[in-house]
């Protein structure tokens, strides 16, 4: 585990920038846990400061008979403790003139605890970092370098404070880790930078323009609804019709379900006559104009037009270029391409804007099958196979521009590109090409 976090990403592995996130971290099992390490030091420095205690008692009672025996001869007089002084039972400091025993200063059992308890605290405390070291190693995420502490929560500045034996470690993983920052950051420039002169290199083709509203592009807009709206007709009609033929065929068969069947028999046959006898309001030229305009002024939508196969409009293709604003920002979503045929859509993205040196992909709802619309992919069904195109494509474009909540809002800019940004770079290369 050590040898793997401190290697963070140098064996290939994609990984984020924190950015504040700390649920990955067990606040129990990284602070707590360690201090079962403490106690279990501070034990076993206990029973070996105990076990000195005889030893220490000892060399005190020895200091209080050397104590008393230096102040019976330290009162006679000088030239007494001249003579005695051969036949002393302590020897004299060498640099004594005045032959006289110098005292020993007597000090209590705590008395020396407390001259090592500075080395005592230093145990402990290192027992603690090491132990909140390995906790914290287990705890955090792999995605995250080691060095990419939280400091803007209590958790990231705490760990700051129990990891000081190990800032060599975390220097290194904060050295692996703008390494890459700073590769990514180049990456994400050069990429940016080549997909903006492609885009301008890029001859735009010519489909029918949402901007120009021309008479030909709503023409080809009604006839398509018109038509689409007559082949969900036709296809329910033939639903009916299949049922129908269904339930003859069962009627000729099982004599049991008689009754049963001729019920149902007559209740389909009522609503086909009813299905053909009502004008659809879906089919009317009138409603496909006010859908056309409603469309061209949707969010995002900066084109429309039709595919066709020999002459004849096969469905229909709109492009949404999605910029969201997030705290007075705009943000570059990518550009997606809707598409419905008949009683079928898809939605994909054609260009991205998420970050090569992104450090959050949780905005990006983008799947290799096309945009994740969720719990709205059913209505979205449900309104194309009805025909009813005009919610089916303001539902797809509101799904493009939203997130699920706030906390996934707040990595918008982890994740996507800033507008300006791509704008200076854009104004740059024409300038550029302009001066060329």
């Amino acid at each position: 585990m050590f040898f793997y976090s401190l290697d963070d990403n140098l064996g290939g592995m994609e990984m984020y920038r924190r950015n504040g996130y700390v649920k990955d971290i067990e606040t129990d099992e990284v602070f707590i846990k360690p201090l079962c390490y403490v106690a279990a030091i501070f034990i076993i420095m206990a029973f070996f400061l105990l076990l000195g205690w005889p030893i220490l008692t000892d060399d005190q009672k020895s200091i209080a008979a050397f104590n008393e025996y230096a102040e019976a001869f330290n009162a006679l007089s000088e030239h007494d403790r001249e003579v005695a002084a051969p036949f002393l039972k302590y020897e004299l400091p060498e640099d004594s003139t005045t032959f006289t025993l110098r005292e020993k200063d007597e000090i209590s059992y705590w008395g020396h605890v407390a001259k090592v308890w500075y080395i005592l605290l230093g145990i402990l405390y290192v027992t603690y970092s090491i132990g909140v070291f390995i906790e914290y190693l287990k705890s955090k995420t792999w995605r995250y370098h080691m060095a990419d502490l939280p400091l803007s929560s209590w958790i990231g500045r705490l760990l700051l404070v129990a990891l000081i034996p190990f800032y060599p470690v975390l220097v290194v993983s904060l050295i692996i880790m703008m390494i890459k920052v700073i590769r990514l950051k180049f990456a994400e420039k050069k990429a940016l930078r080549e997909e903006i002169q492609r885009e301008i290199d890029k001859e735009q083709p010519s489909p029918i323009l949402i901007g120009r509203a021309n008479e030909k592009a709503e023409a080809t807009y009604v006839k398509y609804v018109v038509g689409g709206s007559r082949q969900a007709r036709e296809s329910h009609l033939k639903e009916l019709e299949e049922q129908k033929t269904d339930v003859e065929n069962r009627l000729a068969n099982y004599g049991r379900s008689l009754r049963e069947a001729q019920k149902r028999k007559s209740e389909i046959l009522a609503e086909l006559k009813k299905y053909e006898l009502v004008e659809q309001e879906s089919a009317t030229r009138e409603r496909a104009i006010n859908e056309w305009n409603a469309i061209r002024h949707m969010r995002g939508v900066s084109r429309v037009y039709a595919r066709k196969r020999r002459k004849k409009v096969k469905g229909l293709v709109i492009q949404v270029d999605v910029r969201v604003p997030y705290k007075n920002k705009l943000y570059d979503f990518g550009d997606y391409e809707i598409r419905i045929d008949g009683r079928e859509y898809s939605c994909t993205r054609v260009r991205s804007g998420v970050r090569m040196d992104a450090s959050s992909t949780a905005p990006d709802y983008n799947e290799p099958s096309g945009f994740c619309f969720g719990s709205r992919r059913r209505t979205i069904a449900d309104y194309v196979c009805n025909g009813r195109y005009l919610e089916a494509i303001s539902l797809m474009i509101d799904s493009l521009h939203s997130v699920n909540d706030a906390e996934v809002e707040a990595k918008i800019p982890y994740c996507f590109r800033e507008v300006e940004v791509e704008e200076r770079v854009r104004r740059k290369l024409l300038k550029e090409k302009g001066g060329n």
